[in-house]
Protein backbone atom coordinates (compact mmCIF):
# COMPACT_ATOMS: atom_id res chain seq x y z
CA UNK A 1 0.00 0.00 0.00
CA UNK A 2 1.41 3.16 -0.78
CA UNK A 3 0.99 5.48 2.68
CA UNK A 4 1.84 9.27 0.53
CA UNK A 5 -0.01 9.98 -2.26
CA UNK A 6 1.24 11.35 -5.68
CA UNK A 7 1.00 15.29 -5.88
CA UNK A 8 0.01 15.78 -9.65
CA UNK A 9 -0.61 19.01 -11.23
CA UNK A 10 -3.91 18.43 -14.10
CA UNK A 11 -2.35 19.71 -17.37
CA UNK A 12 -5.12 18.17 -19.58
CA UNK A 13 -8.63 17.65 -17.76
CA UNK A 14 -8.74 13.84 -17.33
CA UNK A 15 -6.21 13.22 -19.83
CA UNK A 16 -2.44 13.91 -18.77
CA UNK A 17 -0.98 15.24 -15.07
CA UNK A 18 2.32 16.05 -13.99
CA UNK A 19 3.74 14.41 -11.15
CA UNK A 20 5.47 17.53 -8.79
CA UNK A 21 6.04 15.70 -6.05
CA UNK A 22 6.58 11.56 -6.10
CA UNK A 23 8.43 10.94 -9.20
CA UNK A 24 10.30 8.03 -7.39
CA UNK A 25 7.45 6.36 -5.57
CA UNK A 26 5.60 6.61 -9.03
CA UNK A 27 8.24 4.95 -10.88
CA UNK A 28 8.14 2.18 -7.58
CA UNK A 29 4.61 1.90 -8.26
CA UNK A 30 5.82 1.12 -12.24
CA UNK A 31 7.85 -1.63 -11.57
CA UNK A 32 6.01 -3.73 -9.43
CA UNK A 33 2.73 -2.99 -11.97
CA UNK A 34 0.59 -1.37 -8.68
CA UNK A 35 -2.33 0.69 -10.21
CA UNK A 36 -4.39 2.38 -9.60
CA UNK A 37 -1.85 5.29 -8.23
CA UNK A 38 -3.39 7.20 -5.28
CA UNK A 39 -2.82 11.06 -6.28
CA UNK A 40 -3.77 14.44 -4.79
CA UNK A 41 -4.91 16.33 -8.33
CA UNK A 42 -4.49 20.07 -8.04
CA UNK A 43 -6.40 21.69 -11.29
CA UNK A 44 -5.12 24.98 -10.17
CA UNK A 45 -1.26 25.61 -8.83
CA UNK A 46 0.86 27.81 -9.62
CA UNK A 47 4.26 26.88 -10.13
CA UNK A 48 5.95 28.29 -6.61
CA UNK A 49 2.94 27.25 -5.04
CA UNK A 50 3.71 23.79 -6.41
CA UNK A 51 7.25 23.83 -5.73
CA UNK A 52 6.30 24.89 -1.94
CA UNK A 53 4.25 21.93 -1.48
CA UNK A 54 6.92 19.37 -2.88
CA UNK A 55 9.50 20.99 -0.67
CA UNK A 56 7.26 20.97 2.62
CA UNK A 57 6.38 17.01 1.59
CA UNK A 58 9.65 16.02 1.33
CA UNK A 59 11.17 18.10 4.62
CA UNK A 60 9.15 15.78 6.80
CA UNK A 61 10.06 12.62 5.20
CA UNK A 62 12.77 10.03 5.66
CA UNK A 63 16.09 10.43 3.60
CA UNK A 64 16.35 14.23 3.37
CA UNK A 65 20.12 15.53 4.08
CA UNK A 66 21.57 19.06 5.26
CA UNK A 67 22.27 19.76 1.40
CA UNK A 68 18.26 19.32 0.58
CA UNK A 69 17.25 20.97 2.84
CA UNK A 70 19.82 24.37 2.39
CA UNK A 71 18.96 23.87 -1.40
CA UNK A 72 15.34 23.42 -0.74
CA UNK A 73 15.69 27.10 1.92
CA UNK A 74 17.45 28.88 -0.95
CA UNK A 75 15.44 27.82 -3.99
CA UNK A 76 12.09 29.66 -1.62
CA UNK A 77 13.63 32.61 -1.08
CA UNK A 78 15.38 33.43 -4.01
CA UNK A 79 11.09 32.93 -4.92
CA UNK A 80 9.39 34.50 -2.42
CA UNK A 81 12.13 37.13 -1.68
CA UNK A 82 11.39 36.52 2.83
CA UNK A 83 12.95 34.47 5.12
CA UNK A 84 9.95 34.86 7.12
CA UNK A 85 7.29 33.30 4.33
CA UNK A 86 10.10 30.61 3.30
CA UNK A 87 9.62 29.32 7.11
CA UNK A 88 5.92 29.71 7.22
CA UNK A 89 5.76 27.59 3.82
CA UNK A 90 8.41 24.84 5.07
CA UNK A 91 6.58 24.63 9.01
CA UNK A 92 10.02 25.86 10.49
CA UNK A 93 10.89 28.95 12.95
CA UNK A 94 13.29 31.39 11.09
CA UNK A 95 16.10 30.73 12.75
CA UNK A 96 16.07 26.95 11.20
CA UNK A 97 15.79 28.27 7.86
CA UNK A 98 18.79 30.69 8.35
CA UNK A 99 21.04 27.52 9.57
CA UNK A 100 20.19 26.19 6.25
CA UNK A 101 20.90 28.88 4.17
CA UNK A 102 24.08 29.84 6.17
CA UNK A 103 24.88 26.03 5.83
CA UNK A 104 24.72 26.43 1.60
CA UNK A 105 27.75 28.65 1.84
CA UNK A 106 30.01 26.29 3.11
CA UNK A 107 32.59 25.09 0.90
CA UNK A 108 31.80 21.80 -0.75
CA UNK A 109 35.34 20.56 0.34
CA UNK A 110 34.31 20.76 3.96
CA UNK A 111 30.78 19.47 2.92
CA UNK A 112 32.52 16.06 2.13
CA UNK A 113 33.37 15.41 5.54
CA UNK A 114 29.34 16.39 7.17
CA UNK A 115 27.30 13.00 8.02
CA UNK A 116 26.13 10.92 10.75
CA UNK A 117 27.98 8.34 12.76
CA UNK A 118 31.75 7.86 13.29
CA UNK A 119 34.69 9.76 11.17
CA UNK A 120 31.55 11.97 10.30
CA UNK A 121 31.38 15.93 11.38
CA UNK A 122 28.23 17.38 11.89
CA UNK A 123 26.53 20.61 9.64
CA UNK A 124 27.23 22.91 12.73
CA UNK A 125 30.53 22.18 12.95
CA UNK A 126 30.97 22.52 9.52
CA UNK A 127 29.65 26.31 9.61
CA UNK A 128 31.44 27.02 12.41
CA UNK A 129 34.96 26.01 10.82
CA UNK A 130 34.01 27.90 7.68
CA UNK A 131 33.30 30.97 9.79
CA UNK A 132 36.42 30.53 11.74
CA UNK A 133 38.58 30.21 9.13
CA UNK A 134 38.39 32.68 5.93
CA UNK A 135 41.24 30.75 4.84
CA UNK A 136 39.71 28.22 2.74
CA UNK A 137 42.70 25.93 3.08
CA UNK A 138 42.89 25.96 6.84
CA UNK A 139 39.22 25.41 6.81
CA UNK A 140 39.83 22.16 4.98
CA UNK A 141 42.39 21.13 7.23
CA UNK A 142 40.53 21.84 10.28
CA UNK A 143 37.56 20.09 8.95
CA UNK A 144 39.60 16.96 7.95
CA UNK A 145 40.98 16.33 11.05
CA UNK A 146 37.75 17.04 13.15
CA UNK A 147 36.32 14.19 11.28
CA UNK A 148 38.72 11.88 12.27
CA UNK A 149 37.89 12.43 16.28
CA UNK A 150 35.75 8.71 16.57
CA UNK A 151 35.31 9.57 20.30
CA UNK A 152 32.43 12.10 20.39
CA UNK A 153 33.32 13.91 23.74
CA UNK A 154 36.79 14.34 22.33
CA UNK A 155 35.31 15.42 19.15
CA UNK A 156 33.55 18.43 21.26
CA UNK A 157 36.23 19.78 22.80
CA UNK A 158 38.37 20.11 19.63
CA UNK A 159 35.32 22.02 18.00
CA UNK A 160 34.74 24.33 20.79
CA UNK A 161 38.97 25.00 20.56
CA UNK A 162 38.05 25.82 17.08
CA UNK A 163 35.46 28.27 17.75
CA UNK A 164 37.69 30.00 21.04
CA UNK A 165 40.71 29.92 18.75
CA UNK A 166 41.67 33.40 16.02
CA UNK A 167 41.49 32.38 12.79
CA UNK A 168 45.23 32.52 12.13
CA UNK A 169 45.49 29.41 14.48
CA UNK A 170 47.59 26.02 13.02
CA UNK A 171 45.49 22.86 14.07
CA UNK A 172 48.68 22.11 15.97
CA UNK A 173 47.42 24.74 18.80
CA UNK A 174 44.20 24.11 18.17
CA UNK A 175 45.12 20.72 19.46
CA UNK A 176 47.34 22.00 22.25
CA UNK A 177 43.91 23.73 23.52
CA UNK A 178 41.47 20.85 23.08
CA UNK A 179 43.57 18.36 25.10
CA UNK A 180 43.53 21.19 27.94
CA UNK A 181 39.86 21.09 28.04
CA UNK A 182 39.64 17.26 28.20
CA UNK A 183 41.83 17.32 31.21
CA UNK A 184 38.97 19.36 33.14
CA UNK A 185 36.34 17.98 35.29
CA UNK A 186 33.56 17.01 33.84
CA UNK A 187 29.77 17.31 35.09
CA UNK A 188 26.44 15.30 34.91
CA UNK A 189 23.16 17.45 34.11
CA UNK A 190 19.91 15.66 34.93
CA UNK A 191 16.47 17.12 33.56
CA UNK A 192 13.04 17.02 34.02
CA UNK A 193 11.62 14.60 30.73
CA UNK A 194 9.67 17.34 29.78
CA UNK A 195 12.98 19.92 29.18
CA UNK A 196 14.81 16.44 28.06
CA UNK A 197 12.67 15.95 25.10
CA UNK A 198 12.61 20.06 24.42
CA UNK A 199 16.62 19.35 23.69
CA UNK A 200 16.16 16.76 22.15
CA UNK A 201 13.54 18.90 19.56
CA UNK A 202 16.30 21.37 19.57
CA UNK A 203 18.69 19.85 19.13
CA UNK A 204 16.98 17.26 15.97
CA UNK A 205 16.37 20.91 14.19
CA UNK A 206 19.96 21.85 14.85
CA UNK A 207 21.49 18.60 13.53
CA UNK A 208 23.09 18.03 16.32
CA UNK A 209 23.36 15.41 19.14
CA UNK A 210 21.76 16.82 22.15
CA UNK A 211 24.45 16.64 24.88
CA UNK A 212 26.57 18.53 22.21
CA UNK A 213 23.80 21.39 22.28
CA UNK A 214 23.49 21.48 26.55
CA UNK A 215 27.14 21.59 26.82
CA UNK A 216 27.58 24.64 24.42
CA UNK A 217 24.39 26.43 26.09
CA UNK A 218 26.21 26.26 29.55
CA UNK A 219 29.51 26.77 27.97
CA UNK A 220 28.13 30.07 26.33
CA UNK A 221 26.61 31.29 29.75
CA UNK A 222 29.91 30.95 31.08
CA UNK A 223 31.48 33.15 28.35
CA UNK A 224 28.63 35.57 28.82
CA UNK A 225 29.27 35.29 32.63
CA UNK A 226 32.81 36.23 32.68
CA UNK A 227 32.00 39.38 30.46
CA UNK A 228 29.94 40.06 33.18
CA UNK A 229 26.43 39.90 31.29
CA UNK A 230 25.18 37.63 34.30
CA UNK A 231 24.68 38.37 38.06
CA UNK A 232 26.11 36.02 40.57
Amino acid sequence: KLRVPLLVKEKEPNKLYHVFSGQRRLESCRMINYTPVPCFVFKKISLRDAQVLSLSENLYREGMTIDDLSDAADTLLHSFKDINKVARALGVRESTVKGYLDYKVVYPEIKTFVGNGKGKISSQQAKDIYVKFPDKSRAIVAAQALSKITDRTKKRKYHSAIKESPEHSTWETIAQKAEKAIKMKPYNILLPNSKYKLIEKVAYARNVNAEDLLISIVEKWIYEYERGEHRT
